[in-house]
């Protein structure tokens, strides 16, 4: 870290790389206490809107619903766009998934403020979450 503050590239994997290795604590320390997640789903209009706390509850749950074998890896960190590409593989129903997200954060006073979340592709999305509505495999 050189003066005025961690780079951004560290600021933004660090937050992150916390949360791939499940230290929620550290990942909320790095957050506005207001952070707002948005998380788009499989349809165009469907999104998970999650303040704060209620994201760490939100990551348990999809932990949870995995049998606990969700695996988050950084796959690339775009440091001055803010933009982090997180891979997501897990075990559901006997079968094995994965997907790729693009997650673009705002930070403010040096803090994570917004985090939109964007799965790279719908299709893959929906096969690994069980979701419907998609009548072909689509990519973002």
């Amino acid at each position: 870290m050189g003066q005025g503050g961690p780079k951004t590239t560290d600021r933004v994997g660090g937050l992150f790389e916390a949360l791939c290795f499940g230290d929620t604590e550290a990942f909320l320390a790095g957050c506005t206490h207001n952070v707002v997640l948005r998380a788009r789903g499989s349809a165009p209009a469907a999104s998970t809107t999650l303040r704060g706390p209620e994201i760490v509850r939100w990551y348990q749950a999809l932990r949870d619903l995995t049998g606990d074998t969700l695996n988050l890896t950084i796959r690339l960190v775009l440091a001055d766009e803010h933009v982090v590409v997180l891979r997501h593989e897990f075990e559901r129903d006997g079968m094995r998934f994965d997907y790729n997200t693009a997650n673009y954060c705002v930070f403010r006073d040096g803090l994570l403020d917004a985090w939109l979340s964007y799965p790279m592709d719908l299709w893959d999305y929906a096969l690994a979450w069980g979701t419907r509505g998609m009548a072909e495999p689509q990519t973002v």
